[in-house]
């Protein structure tokens, strides 16, 4: 962030610097303020960085994701929020609280899991009524859960801001494949939905 302009731009005689328009999923206003800000002074921190420049929480994954902060991802961002979990699970009277790996070993029961929100799918049932599938992980691995029509309606909007969750929900198999039907969720760094 503190280098690269939006555009390629040599250096030296043997060199390339790869520009930040090249990064996807981030607004070119964004990548401009960036280094509009920058003329402003270096970014001292990461915490400098979001200061002057705000980007949003999607905008931050990205740019984290691609390199371009300059950070080294060694554990997994949930690993930060392992204690949460466990106490917000223990408060809100939420099932078990597993990792995903050991979700075959609770079929047909209830539990609890924090996940990091990897992506998801809409999609409209017979009935016209509005579902969706979401991939989580966690630690291990990742993992599969489906919010049905009226958990869909309670959820969609806290799901699609993005994030680290506690969710709970029944075990559900068919075909080898388990998920978990979500009754519940809360974001990790806020408060119950």
């Amino acid at each position: 962030m503190n280098s690269s302009s939006y555009a390629y731009r040599a250096e030296g005689r043997q060199a390339l610097r790869v520009g930040l328009g090249q990064i996807g999923n981030v607004s070119r206003a964004l990548l401009e303020r960036v280094v509009e800000e920058r003329a402003n002074g270096l970014y001292r921190d990461l915490r400098d960085f979001l200061q002057r420049v705000s980007p949003s929480r999607a905008e931050m994954r990205v740019l984290i994701r691609s390199g371009a902060l300059g950070l080294m991802i060694s554990r997994h961002p949930l690993s930060i929020y392992r204690s949460s979990a466990d106490r917000r699970a223990l408060q809100g009277c939420f099932p078990p609280l597993i990792y995903s790996v050991d979700i075959p070993r609770w079929h047909r029961r209830e539990v609890s899991l924090a996940g990091l929100l990897v992506t998801g799918k809409e999609v409209t049932t017979i009935r016209k009524e509005q579902m969706v599938f979401v991939s989580f992980e966690d630690e291990m691995s990742i993992y599969e859960t489906v919010f049905f029509p009226p958990a869909y309606r309670r959820f969609s909007g806290l799901v699609e801001t993005g994030g680290l969750f506690l969710l709970a929900g029944r075990v559900d198999e068919e075909d080898g494949v388990f998920s978990i039907r979500v009754s519940r969720i809360v974001r990790l760094q806020g408060t119950e939905a």
